[in-house]
């Protein structure tokens, strides 16, 4: 995963308006401290085209006895199933999603809206 080049102050101000929304009336002696957290913390957002990478665990509190459910997965068309493989791929390669051997499992839907495939 890409992080953002580099602190705000070292970017024109047509960098930061993905982080600090011009149209918000910041005011000026909130502005640097702002600008502080956000460099401290610009890992955790997706700038540039790129995701943000928060590492927290999120635990999964599931009912005493629950067994695990895993689905087969749906019939996909050729053009469906090169969606489904490409996305994968690609969210392997940005570490997005990464190989399990749960025993959970559940198929994916592809649809199709207004002429795009949507995961």
């Amino acid at each position: 995963m890409t992080a953002w080049p580099g602190p705000l102050d070292n970017n024109t101000d047509s960098d930061i308006p993905s982080l600090i929304n011009s149209g918000l009336d910041i005011p000026e002696n909130i502005l640097p401290r702002l600008k502080e957290v956000l460099n401290k913390n610009r890992g955790d957002f997706g700038l540039d085209g790129h995701l943000g990478d928060y590492p927290v665990k999120v635990p999964l509190n599931l009912k005493e006895g629950s067994q695990p459910v895993s689905l087969p997965m749906y019939a996909a068309s050729p053009l469906k199933r090169e969606v489904i493989d490409k996305q994968v791929a690609s969210w392997l390669e940005a570490d997005i999603i990464e190989p399990s051997a749960s025993p959970w499992g559940f198929p994916v839907v592809v649809i199709f809206q207004k002429g795009k495939p949507r995961f």
